[in-house]
C-alpha cells in the first residue's frame, strides 16, 4: 500500500521539530506503510535521502529515519516543481469548509459535479488576480505551517494579525501587507469559511501599514503633443520600417483613444471599421468591463501628421493585414531576408515587456527622460489634453471607460493656467 503525503518546504531545517511523539500520533496509520514524501526543495530531497555533511542537517535526516524505522515505515522522497506545488496549494482550498459537503453525495450524477465546480469558481476573478491571491495565500500557509498551534484554513484573526506583524517587522511595505490580507480573505471566501480579515484587529493593522509603511506614489508624467510630434518626425518617415510604424500607431492610438496597453494590444483587424472622418474600434475586454459586454470607441481623423486614423490605415496597409482578418494587428515581427522587409508573424499580441523596451529606446533617441514616462503615459496624456481643453465630463469619462470620478481624475494633470485661475479670481 502506497500512502502519499505532501509536506510544505520546511522539512530540512525544521523537521527536527517533528519529534517521535508527533510521529507516534500517526503510528497506527503509517505503520508498515510506504510513504511518499513530496517536496518542492531539491536540497531537502537530497539531504533526506542521502544525508548531509553539515551536522545539524545530518541530525535532522537521521531523526526522520529513526522514527520511520521504529514504526516500520518505508520512506520515498520525491521532488516536484514549485509551480505544481502552488497548484496543489490552490486545490487544497477545495477540500475544506463547504467543499466537505461533497463527501455526503451518493447519486452518481451529483458525485461528478463537484470536480467541475473549482474551475468555475476560480473564474469569478481574473486569471492574474487568482494567481496573485494564490501566491499570497501560499506564503501565509508556509509561514503558519511552522507553528503547530496555528491553523491555516480556517485561520484565526489573532494568528493572521501575528503574520501581518511579522511581515511588517521584516521590512515589508504596505502593498505586501494588503496583498497578504486579500489572499487570505480570498481563500476563506472560496472555501465558504468566515473571513478572519474582517476583525477590527486586522483592519487596524492594515490601516497602520497604509499610514506608516507606504512609499510615496510616483506617477509617470503624461505624454503631450510635443513629444508625439518628435516621435513622428524621427520615426514616421514615408519609408519607415514596419517596426517603427507599429510603435507610432500604438502610441498615437493609445493617446487618442485613452487606451490601456491591454486594450490596444488586443485589437484585431475585425474590430476596426473605417468611416468618413473617423475610425470605429471595438474593445472586447477591458479592465473595467469585467463581464465583457464590449465597448465601441470612435476616434476622429484630424488630417494632420499626427492623425490617428491616417496612421492606423497606413500601418494596416504596410503590414498587409486583410480586412476580413481576425488576427491581432499589433504582433511580433521578423525580418524577411529575401524581401528585405519586416513582416508580422504569429497570432499573439506583442508583449508588454517588448513594447516597453521599444518605448524606452525611442524616448532615449529623441532625448527625453525615459524614467519619467511609461506606456500608461499615452492614456494619461490624452486624458490630460481632453480635460484641459474643456471636453464635457460625461463624454470624457465615457471615452476613457472609467467607472468612477476618482479613477478618472487621477489621470489628469491640470494645466498651470487652470490652477492659477483659482487665486486670480479672488480679487487680491
Amino acid at each position: 500500500m502506497l500512502l502519499v503525503l505532501q509536506f510544505v518546504t520546511l522539512t530540512v531545517l525544521q523537521a527536527q521539530e517533528v519529534h517521535s511523539k508527533e510521529f507516534g500520533c500517526f503510528s497506527r496509520v503509517l505503520m508498515g506503510k510506504t510513504v511518499k514524501w513530496f517536496t518542492d526543495s531539491k536540497p531537502c530531497c537530497h539531504v533526506a535521502s542521502c544525508g548531509s555533511s553539515k551536522q545539524h542537517l545530518q541530525q535532522v535526516a537521521t531523526s526522520i529515519f529513526v522514527i520511520a524505522n521504529q514504526y516500520n515505515i518505508r520512506l520515498k522522497f520525491s521532488w516536484i516543481p514549485r509551480s505544481e506545488n502552488e497548484k496543489a496549494d490552490a486545490l487544497s482550498i477545495f477540500s475544506v469548509g463547504i467543499w466537505r459537503d461533497k463527501d455526503d453525495l451518493v447519486h452518481q450524477d451529483l458525485v461528478d459535479l463537484p470536480t467541475k465546480m473549482p474551475g468555475i469558481v476560480l473564474k469569478s476573478k481574473a486569471d492574474a488576480t487568482v494567481v496573485k491571491y494564490r501566491r499570497a495565500f501560499t506564503c501565509w500557509k508556509k509561514w503558519a505551517s511552522r507553528f503547530k498551534e496555528i491553523t491555516v484554513l480556517p485561520a484565526n484573526s489573532f494568528h493572521v494579525g501575528l503574520y501581518l506583524t511579522s511581515l511588517i517587522q521584516s521590512g515589508k511595505r504596505s502593498p505586501v501587507i494588503m496583498n497578504a490580507v486579500y489572499g487570505i480573505r480570498w481563500a476563506h471566501r472560496v472555501a465558504g469559511l468566515p473571513d478572519p480579515c474582517q476583525h477590527d484587529l486586522i483592519k487596524n493593522i492594515t490601516e497602520a501599514a497604509r499610514r506608516c509603511y507606504s512609499d510615496p506614489l510616483k506617477k509617470k508624467e503624461p505624454i503631450d503633443v510635443v513629444i508625439l510630434e518628435k516621435l513622428v518626425v524621427r520615426f514616421g518617415r514615408e519609408d519607415c520600417s514596419l517596426v517603427d510604424l507599429r510603435f507610432l500607431t500604438m502610441s498615437i492610438l493609445s493617446y487618442a483613444g485613452f487606451f490601456r496597453f491591454s486594450e490596444v494590444s488586443s485589437i484585431r483587424r475585425s474590430d476596426i471599421s473605417f468611416h468618413e472622418g473617423y475610425v470605429r474600434i471595438f474593445i472586447e475586454k477591458s479592465k473595467t468591463d469585467v463581464y465583457r459586454d464590449g465597448r465601441f470607441i470612435v476616434v476622429a481623423a484630424s488630417g494632420s501628421k499626427l492623425c490617428p486614423v491616417r496612421m492606423l490605415h497606413r500601418y494596416i496597409s504596410l503590414a498587409n493585414i486583410k480586412e476580413d482578418s481576425h488576427e491581432f494587428i499589433f504582433r511580433q515581427v521578423s525580418y524577411c531576408k529575401k524581401q528585405r522587409i519586416y513582416v508580422l508573424r504569429g497570432n499573439k499580441p506583442i508583449s508588454y515587456t517588448r513594447t516597453r523596451e521599444i518605448f524606452r529606446e525611442k524616448c532615449h533617441e529623441i532625448g527625453i527622460d525615459v524614467n519619467s514616462f511609461g506606456l500608461h503615459s499615452f492614456r494619461a496624456g490624452g486624458a490630460t489634453a481632453a480635460a484641459n481643453a474643456g471636453v464635457p465630463d460625461r463624454l470624457f469619462k465615457r471615452h476613457g471607460r472609467w467607472v468612477s470620478d476618482t479613477a478618472k481624475d487621477g489621470y489628469v494633470k491640470d494645466d498651470i493656467k487652470e490652477l492659477l485661475s483659482v487665486t486670480s479670481m479672488l480679487g487680491l
